[in-house]
């Protein structure tokens, strides 16, 4: 009979053995999370396998080994199966194709849908088309490649779509709805309009568009689509979106609220265990059962049974029952933020309680004087300093568990978010409550009204104290360094426009629409770590210059300029990246092209000239004079009648790079008619990032699909 030999006896060893035989789940938890990362994470198995195997837990290295295969399988065959059908749908040439599935993720343009056989597509809707969580739709379209990784910093959609599990994506031409074929379908329809119908309840008596309103649906539901922008940017930039995400906070919150209720309906202690977990299993569904949120009910189940059974419990072997449990069902959970982020939060959040226990709180009277000699006004003290001090000690736990998860995933960290946290925890028990309160008076509509009246109150405070954090000194800080002084970004749209910034901090030109620039040109800027000190809007279109209001509320102390407030002789701005002269295109004459008014930009750094002509005409261009026109980087756009890509006219610049930055035109000059210049075209939707004092063969220049 083989023997394997235990470690030398010790009191680690000893240690050792006792936390495996506390939490006998922890070293299976290790041993998938191992199997899962791969490469180095196959050492973090091998010790769990060690160590439990070391000190003779051999159920527990049973589970560990049935565990970590089985999770390792289950990646393995799900990842075959999407390269699977990843090479048939993009073979050449490309065909239609014709799935049908459920529609488990629904959006403004775009679906997600999950067939018979497991597979997820992605698929971007024509106008005319809606789809809604739990329909069954069968369509027809084109296979389209995944989008290329963005600017660092920006949305990735298309990692994002590779943490789901999406196998392709589909430029939806046609479909149909088909009725629901599972009770999973149904059961996802009816999650959808149960939330449907108690936001419906939580925002009656308030405007369509109600800032408060729709932050206390979206608290309650998790639901944010339809919450206002600007609100979510406050959240973002203050530290504290999780409120929108159903988590933990949200189902503790949801139990305490309860509980309380089951213990004035003076319920037994087994039945209140029951109805319990009836009540907040109801509440997940309708909020459509993120992750973050059946790790908190996993886990209070788990307390909850253990109660029941009258048996002992350990945080750390219900906190790895929760996350292996998740894992086993889905091992792609591993590589989402959500589910990091819970997890380790939630670990820091219950050390940091642990570590508050330990210490004195704030203004607490002298530590030798007893509890029942204190006076009233010093037993306050004492309750509010530990409660206080506290408050503090978790919320900083939770925020430093957060901070590197924030920047892999995010890059960026909210300076404030400690604070913002301890601001928010008290109040949104009351949001919550009251709009708990509202749905049991829905029978009510006075009742229901009032308690909405009272609720946005309060949420009011919360979106002002937000608003009022997220525009403090270095609220929201990018996690890449400043942009260089000689910094040039161009950003692309789809109709053919255009922004551009020179220099840092620099004058930016042009915005593109209301879209472009909330969702492009200012997370751009701030990922590249770009301030713009002056906005140049060069045309009155909506595609080039309508998101101008997002540009003045993001940067207030912007100067701004237009065509019809320069001065006939231009204008010099001089910032510490170089001087820009800004020249009018003169005086427009009646069958003028509008674009010919647009104004010419020239910025001389210590070492380049950089021309910016815009949408300028070749005839407007000529009328300059010849000092102006000479330059060492040339950024074109493009004019519909007379462009300026004229050879004679880009030789007689001398230009070394020529950037054609709305595309090309007819009449787009090839690299051997133009010898020695370096011609970039950037293609739609992409940021191109260069050095203006660099030779144009460095790697500072820098192509990222947005």
């Amino acid at each position: 009979m083989i023997r394997i030999p235990a470690f030398p006896s010790g009191i680690p060893i000893a240690g050792l053995r006792r936390l495996l035989a506390a939490s006998p789940l922890f070293p299976p938890l290790l041993a998938v999370i191992g199997i899962l990362a791969g490469s180095w994470g196959w050492l973090l198995a091998a010790a769990a396998l060690l160590a439990t195997a070391s000190t003779r837990q051999w159920k527990t290295l049973l589970l560990l080994v049935m565990a970590a295969t089985y999770a390792g399988w289950k990646y393995q065959q799900e990842e075959t199966r999407i390269h699977t059908l990843r090479r048939t749908w993009h073979q050449a040439p490309p065909s239609i194709r014709q799935t049908d599935g459920a529609v488990i993720r629904s959006g403004t343009r775009s679906a997600i849908i999950q067939t018979e056989n497991g597979d997820k597509i992605e698929l971007i809707l024509p106008e005319h088309m809606a789809l809604q969580e739990g329909e069954r739709w069968t369509v027809r379209g084109l296979p389209i490649p995944f989008p290329q990784p963005p600017l660092h910093g920006l949305f990735d959609r298309s990692t994002w779509l590779d943490k789901l599990g999406v196998a392709c994506r589909l430029h939806v031409i046609e479909g149909h709805r088909s009725p629901p074929a599972s009770w999973k379908l149904r059961l996802l329809a009816a999650s959808r309009q149960c939330r449907q119908n108690i936001a419906g309840l939580l925002t009656s008596g308030s405007p369509p568009d109600d800032p408060e309103a729709q932050f206390i649906a979206a608290l309650l539901l998790g639901d944010k689509e339809h919450a206002d922008p600007s609100v979510i940017e406050n959240f973002r930039r203050s530290g504290c979106l999780h409120a929108f995400a159903v988590s933990g906070l949200h189902v503790g919150i949801i139990a305490l609220l309860a509980g309380g209720l089951l213990s004035l309906l003076r319920c037994p202690p087994a039945l209140k265990n029951i109805l319990l977990l009836i009540l907040l299993g109801f509440y997940i569904f309708i909020t459509g059962m993120p992750v973050s949120a059946v790790r908190a009910y996993l886990m209070i189940g788990a307390f909850l049974l253990a109660r029941l059974l009258q048996r002992d419990y350990r945080l750390l072997n219900i906190w790895s029952f929760a996350a292996l449990a998740l894992l086993l069902w889905n091992p792609r959970y591993l590589f989402q933020p959500g589910f990091q982020l819970s997890f380790a939060v939630y670990a820091a959040i219950c050390a940091g309680a642990a570590w508050a226990r330990t210490c004195r709180g704030w203004f607490e009277p002298d530590d030798y004087i007893p509890f029942r000699l204190m006076t009233r006004t010093e037993r306050l003290r004492q309750r509010w300093g530990r409660a206080s001090c506290g408050f503090f000690i978790v919320s900083a736990c939770a925020w430093l568990a957060s901070l590197p998860f924030c920047l892999i995933h995010f890059h960026a960290a909210s300076t404030w978010g400690v604070l913002a946290n301890i601001l928010l925890a008290p109040l949104l028990p009351i949001v919550m409550g009251l709009g708990i309160a509202a749905l049991g008076m829905a029978w009510y509509p006075p009742a229901l009204l009032a308690i909405n009246w009272v609720n946005r109150n309060v949420a009011e405070l919360i979106l002002h104290s937000m608003a009022t954090l997220s525009n403090m000194p270095a609220a929201y800080v990018p996690a890449a360094p400043p942009l260089p002084k000689d910094g040039i970004v161009i950003m692309t749209f789809t109709h053919g426009g255009h922004a551009c910034l020179l220099g840092n901090p620099g004058l930016l030109i042009d915005c593109g629409t209301d879209n472009d620039a909330r969702w492009t040109v200012i997370p751009g800027l701030f990922h590249l770590n770009g301030t713009p000190r002056a906005f140049l809007a060069t045309h009155a279109h909506a595609k080039q210059t309508g998101g101008t209001n997002i540009i003045r509320q993001t940067h207030p102390d912007i100067l701004s300029l237009t065509p019809a407030s320069l001065p006939h002789g231009g204008i010099t701005l001089t910032t510490s990246a170089g001087t820009y002269t800004i020249i009018p295109s003169g005086l427009p004459h009646p069958h003028a092209h509008t674009d010919d008014e647009t104004p010419i930009v020239l910025w001389e750094t210590a070492q380049k000239r950089i021309l910016y002509t815009g949408d300028a005409s070749l005839r407007t261009l000529l009328r300059l004079p010849p000092r102006i026109l000479q330059a060492d980087i040339v950024i074109l756009g493009r004019h519909a009648h007379h462009p300026a890509d004229d050879l004679e006219w880009l030789r007689s610049t001398g230009a070394a790079r020529i950037i054609m930055a709305s595309g090309p035109s007819g009449n787009t000059p090839l690299p051997d008619e133009l010898p020695g210049a370096d011609i970039r075209i950037p293609p739609t939707k992409s940021i191109l990032y260069l050095r203006a004092d660099s030779a144009p063969n460095l790697t500072e220049d820098r192509w990222d699909s947005s």
